[in-house]
């Protein structure tokens, strides 16, 4: 039986007495790869925002690595995300970037170089990310998901 990392249980949201997500329930198993889709406005970002802990549900509970999200923990732990509205520092080079979010994630890992490589972007490229083609923010924000 596989195991359940994200489980949400009859999650809803209310913003000024207006319905965003209503009794959603989600279990996620460990080692499996989910799609969500749905036309826009629909609540996609919304769920992935309750998941880590960014928005605390109206009702329900979820549960992230049997931690009960907003409750036993404020934040998901041991998950990883790339949001585009999450901007990096525009002014700054990937590699920084990813060292500045290293040092606020309190990693004791030194993998920066290893992680822009395995994304396909140049550790030692120096130019700013707002000089970056979206692609490349994108692999960015890929490697600051898997930064321990």
């Amino acid at each position: 039986m596989a195991k359940k990392i994200i489980e949400l249980k009859s999650v809803s949201k209310s913003f000024y007495h207006k319905l965003a997500l209503q009794n959603i329930n989600i279990s996620i198993d460990e080692n499996k790869v989910y799609g969500f889709s749905g036309p826009n406005g629909s609540g996609k970002t919304l769920t992935f925002k309750t998941i880590l802990g960014f928005v605390k549900p109206s009702s329900g509970q979820v549960f992230v690595n049997g931690s009960v999200i907003r409750t036993d923990s404020l934040f998901a732990k041991d998950i990883g995300f790339a949001l585009p509205e999450y901007n990096l520092l525009p002014n700054k080079s990937g590699l920084t970037n990813l060292k500045l979010l290293s040092l606020l994630s309190q990693t004791k890992e030194d993998n920066e170089i290893e992680l822009l490589t395995y994304v396909g972007l140049n550790p030692i490229d120096d130019r700013k990310i707002k000089d970056y083609s979206l692609g490349m923010r994108q692999r960015l924000l890929i490697a600051s998901a898997l930064i321990d």
